[in-house]
């Protein structure tokens, strides 16, 4: 047996949870992240529906339960570190609770893509916009925050781009976002 062969020992958190990525076998866009323990992992293996944990209702359910938007499980996988899963799915219905194909419906407001930056010159130009001040600290240029990276109500931008953080929460990550997909679902109609 090869090192790639080898049983990997999944990385659970102090939770007991992996998070898994549900993947479109077919097209190979992301669907939906959710969390799974050691019981939704097995379910899958045994019955070739998706499972996960709930973290909200602390247990653990089959996706499409409710809705009948169910995810066949064609694989497994597991990352290099053992700490994701991935399962790769045959979907019916939106994988999104929302009536979306996918949980990944919007896209980030004022995010270039390497693309976008190469055909404007070269990579190299970001290193013109964020540089380093006399006193060792970052410095970005096009941006309405104050020295400090805050604005007045306290809360600091990342150079009018969209991306915003708040000092109330340490854990939140307000972003400017758009609406990319159609849904494929009434949500109201499925979930009463």
């Amino acid at each position: 047996m090869s090192e790639a062969d080898a049983a990997v020992n999944v990385q659970f958190d102090a939770q007991g949870l992996v998070p898994v990525v549900a993947q479109d076998t077919d097209t190979e866009e992301v669907l939906m992240l959710a969390y799974a323990n050691r019981e939704a992992i097995s379910r899958t293996a045994e019955t070739g529906f998706a499972h996960y944990y709930s973290r909200s209702r602390e247990a653990v359910w089959r996706k499409g339960e409710t809705s009948g938007h169910v995810q066949r499980v064609g694989e497994i996988r597991i990352d290099c570190d053992g700490d994701a899963i991935l399962y790769t799915v045959s979907q019916a219905g939106g994988a999104c609770h929302t009536g979306y194909k996918t949980c990944f419906y919007r896209t980030v407001e004022g995010v270039e893509s390497a693309e976008d930056i190469e055909s404007a010159g070269s990579a190299d130009g970001i290193g013109e916009e964020i540089g380093t001040t006399e006193d060792g600290s970052t410095a970005g240029t096009g941006t309405s925050a104050d020295t400090d990276g805050t604005d007045e109500d306290g809360s600091g931008t990342d150079g009018g781009n969209g991306i915003k953080r708040t000092d109330t929460d340490a854990t939140a990550l307000t972003v400017a976002t758009r609406v990319v997909d159609d849904r494929v679902f009434d949500p109201e109609a499925v979930y009463e």
